[in-house]
């Protein structure tokens, strides 16, 4: 759509300039003409060519009327549908707040899998390469073991080859790399349900899954029969959760929003970080891969104990109201 309104647009200003090119023309010849009136005529040639010039002007302003008139119903068609989106976007806030990890981690998935096909296409040149030019060094010794033999006498023949077939070495039997079709790559969707990195959306969903849990096991218990194993749980689970994460040392030391969002930015990083090949590479890869690995597991951490921080907040809040409510 952009593009087709950004068409109308250059049309408009093309037929601008045309429009304005001719009355140039027409007021030039007019002005020429009342210069030399005294010593030209107005015959048919003059005549013929003021209408030519006059019919020029009147169909390119007819033309940049139409493009006017286009372009203004298209972006009265784009400034609806913008605002559109807008109002969208508003209704909508809350499943695209819910929503944003997943697709944020999706297009980190995407572009490290685009990295790593990039890669093994270029790994599988190589290998190719390198089988052609083992091929050609296999057949360059056969050529001078031959010779060697011919220059001995091994041979009763100039020219004859040994006894029997030769059998090809290894990795010469790849005798026209270019006609060697290679497979298809696997399929990403399938390689990524395999693999061992934490997934930060998954990690949200199971905090979320617990922390819903957890507040139907507290909204389930406001009998004032059971209000003492209620609240004995909720000071268990406080006790638990302050064991697991003891370096939150306030109920409202909640991890920092900028922490979160330099790792996940970080992870970003590390993440479509292309491979180069070489030697010693494989040793930087391994770094690499501990590097990413580290980083997510700091995040999932991070993002554990901000959710842990919040549970203990609200229950500590909901064993307060049930107190109230018991006195």
């Amino acid at each position: 759509f952009l593009v087709k309104l950004n068409l109308h647009f250059f049309n408009f200003f093309c037929h601008t300039e045309i429009h304005t090119a001719a009355k140039e023309t027409v007021a030039l010849a007019e002005q020429r003409f009342m210069s030399n009136s005294h010593e030209w005529q107005f015959d048919n040639a003059w005549q013929e060519m003021l209408n030519h010039a006059t019919q020029k002007v009147m169909d390119a302003e007819k033309q940049k009327a139409e493009c006017h008139a286009e372009h203004q119903k298209l972006t009265q068609i784009f400034n609806d549908a913008e605002l559109k989106v807008q109002q969208l976007e508003e209704r909508f806030r809350r499943s695209i707040n819910k929503s944003r990890p997943y697709f944020e981690e999706k297009q980190i998935c995407q572009d490290q899998l685009h990295t790593q096909k990039e890669r093994i296409q270029e790994l599988q040149q190589q290998v190719q390469t390198a089988k052609s030019t083992y091929s050609t060094a296999l057949r360059n010794l056969e050529r001078i073991s031959d010779d060697i033999h011919r220059q001995r006498g091994d041979y009763p023949q100039m020219g004859a080859p040994p006894p029997g077939p030769r059998e090809p070495g290894v990795g010469a039997e790849l005798n026209s790399p270019t006609t060697t079709t290679l497979p298809s790559l696997p399929d990403y969707q399938l390689e990524l349900e395999k693999c061992d990195y934490p997934s930060i959306a998954g990690s949200q969903m199971s905090l979320s899954g617990n922390s819903h849990r957890s507040s139907d096991l507290v909204s389930v218990s406001t009998q004032p029969a059971s209000i003492g194993h209620s609240l004995a749980g909720d000071e268990s689970e406080m006790e638990e959760c302050d064991a697991d994460y003891a370096d939150s040392t306030e109920l409202n030391g909640v991890v920092d929003e900028r922490d979160l969002e330099e790792l996940r930015q970080k992870v970003k990083i590390l993440a479509v970080r292309p491979i180069e090949g070489g030697d010693g590479e494989q040793q930087r890869n391994d770094m690499w891969e501990n590097e990413l690995t580290a980083t997510v597991n700091k995040l999932d951490q991070l993002m554990l104990m901000n959710e842990c921080a919040a549970q203990k907040q609200q229950k500590q809040l909901k064993i307060k109201q049930q107190q109230h409510q018991q006195q």
